[in-house]
């Protein structure tokens, strides 16, 4: 079922700087990372969908997975999905691209 009037997406309740961290570095692009958002509002069976050369993987899984969501609602209740989660990066102006070896 989409995401609509009688059926609202989950929501990260203590976003992280994961991305904004990543920007420091001067990495850009999208991330995609798909998780089970569950009715108690945990987050289980994470994975990356998409990357960026010298993304942490394993760092932002974790932390996706330690954080706290307000889960999806069906007719105002609390369900079970799958959803995906994308993160446009950009480095911040000024920040040095990553050398080239």
């Amino acid at each position: 079922m989409p995401f609509g009037p009688s059926m609202k997406q989950p929501v990260r309740m203590n976003a992280s700087s994961a991305p904004a961290a990543l920007k420091k570095r001067g990495i850009s692009g999208t991330v995609s990372v798909s998780c089970h958002i569950m009715a108690d509002g945990s987050a289980q069976n994470c994975k990356v969908l998409e990357s960026v050369r010298g993304l942490d993987e394993a760092g932002l899984l974790g932390e996706l997975m330690s954080e706290r969501y307000a889960p999806a609602l069906l007719d105002g209740k609390p369900v079970n999905v799958r959803f995906v989660f994308n993160f446009e990066i950009a480095p911040d102006p000024g920040s040095e691209a990553p050398k080239k070896k």
